[in-house]
């Protein structure tokens, strides 16, 4: 299995948001590659719906990739 390293993956961005008053407040916002959504979802809680419905999507499109070849 070839690792790669997550910063590839898991990008941090800075975000500015306005609030009341004129103060800007930077939140932190996350980009994610397919392949960290993959790694997110698959080592996520399968009982969260959320959670649930992407490793359906990710089963899915592997198989679809699978019958391909």
């Amino acid at each position: 299995m070839m690792f790669v390293e997550s910063i590839y993956h898991f990008s941090q961005l800075g975000k500015m948001i306005d609030l009341a008053k004129g103060a800007v407040w930077d939140i932190g916002d996350i980009h994610l590659t397919r392949y960290a959504c993959y790694l997110v979802v698959q080592n996520a809680d399968p009982t969260k719906e959320v959670v649930a419905l992407g490793q359906t999507y990710f089963a899915i499109q592997t198989r679809k990739q699978v019958m391909l070849n």
